[in-house]
């Protein structure tokens, strides 16, 4: 940058100079660019990699450096990596930008493992999720944004990974005091079925633990020849309860009845003010009885 001093000549006259000088604090910006940097690097690495199955995607992620590997890996397993990889990327950057620029917000935990919660993300606050999980349960790697729009109304985007698949999910609180809750709305308005889950639920807090029921319209699905059949719907009973052990540890529980859904035990950890983690154990309904793997990073941005 530019300084401008005065000085006096011989003639007693003042003149102005300018010198060129270094801004005060640059060296303080450089570790923290640096450290984007490094941070946005990893991700990269980190792109083709599941939470739950480090296996042989992983390693050709890591290995399949050139286009010519990345083709003959798309003509032997019949997957467009490319595909997925470029959408990653894109996110990613996106989401990259956004820290960067955006103040965090307190990190809050939306949903238990598997049921929807009463309470209403804060407005302003954007929950920005990686969530990867056993085929079994849903599409195994999704992104999630989950926006408070209003003090009392939410919405969550869902984008599936593999497969390609978009899901929207919205949330009204008809009924937000500090103990007792009761929302509305729907959930699982997918792009590859078109069905969204209607639901109504009620929630109560005191000290440590938080406790909620609730039911959903579901609609039962099962395959045919030219896809998705919807056979009838289903009244289902969802249940969940979480405790605070400590201040950064949340564990819980929920359940949802039908054949499809299961009974999961996890828990959330905060890890910094703005990032939690959730891995969970799904013990599903039907016969035989199954185990599945689930998690999710979520990251939380104040937007307005």
């Amino acid at each position: 940058m530019l300084k401008m001093t005065w000085t006096l000549n011989d003639n007693g006259r003042l003149v102005a100079t300018w010198n060129e000088v270094k801004a005060p604090g640059w060296r303080r910006a450089r570790p923290s660019f640096r450290t984007a940097q490094r941070a946005f690097k990893t991700l990269r690495l980190l792109n083709g990699c599941s939470l739950l199955t480090l296996g042989t995607q992983c390693a050709h992620n890591r290995s399949a450096g050139t286009k010519g590997e990345s083709m003959k890996y798309t003509q032997r397993t019949g997957h467009n990596n490319g595909i997925y990889l470029t959408r990653i990327s894109l996110a990613i950057a996106l989401f990259a930008l956004v820290l960067l620029t955006i103040s965090p917000s307190f990190a809050t935990t939306k949903g238990l493992n598997q049921i929807v919660t009463p309470d209403i993300q804060p407005q302003g606050a954007l929950s920005v999720s990686y969530q990867q999980q056993d085929p079994n349960i849903a599409n195994p790697s999704e992104l999630q944004f989950e926006l408070g729009i209003t003090k009392r109304f939410e919405a969550a985007l869902f984008q599936g990974l593999k497969p390609g698949e978009d899901i929207l999910n919205v949330e009204y609180g008809i009924i937000q005091d500090k103990q007792f809750l009761l929302s509305t709305g729907f959930a699982g308005y997918s792009s590859r079925y078109p069905h969204p889950t209607p639901y109504v639920e009620a929630g109560y807090q005191t000290g440590n633990a938080y406790f909620m029921a609730g039911i959903e319209q579901s609609q039962i699905v099962s395959g045919g020849v030219t896809g998705p059949t919807y056979n009838q719907q289903q009244t289902q009973a969802i249940l969940g309860a979480a405790y605070h052990a400590t201040p950064r540890l949340l564990v819980q529980v929920d359940y949802q009845a039908g054949e499809a859904n299961s009974l999961t035990g996890g828990f959330t950890y905060t890890i910094t003010p703005t990032l939690t983690f959730n891995p969970a154990i799904y013990y599903s309904n039907s016969e035989p009885h199954n185990i599945y793997g689930y998690s999710v990073l979520s990251w939380n941005i104040q937007m307005f």
